[in-house]
């Protein structure tokens, strides 16, 4: 198993949905936060191990503070 674990590989595409949202002040100071998150299993499954359920998605967060002249 460790073995296993350790030659691991994912898979190479993956398909996924952004969230954003954004404000902009009157002076030209914008927020902004965004996720994306994965929607496909990116992990392979192994035939010869029945006790693997683990589900490995791709997901991220972002956060930013600007000006915008």
């Amino acid at each position: 198993m460790a073995d296993l674990i350790e030659n691991a590989y994912y898979r190479p595409f993956d398909a996924g949905a952004n969230i954003f949202f954004g404000y902009e002040l009157s002076n030209g100071i914008f927020l902004q936060l965004d996720a994306q998150l994965g929607m496909l299993k990116i992990n392979p499954e192994y035939s010869w191990i029945n006790d693997d359920k683990r589900s490995y998605k791709n997901t991220g967060f972002g956060f930013s503070i600007g000006y915008r002249f």
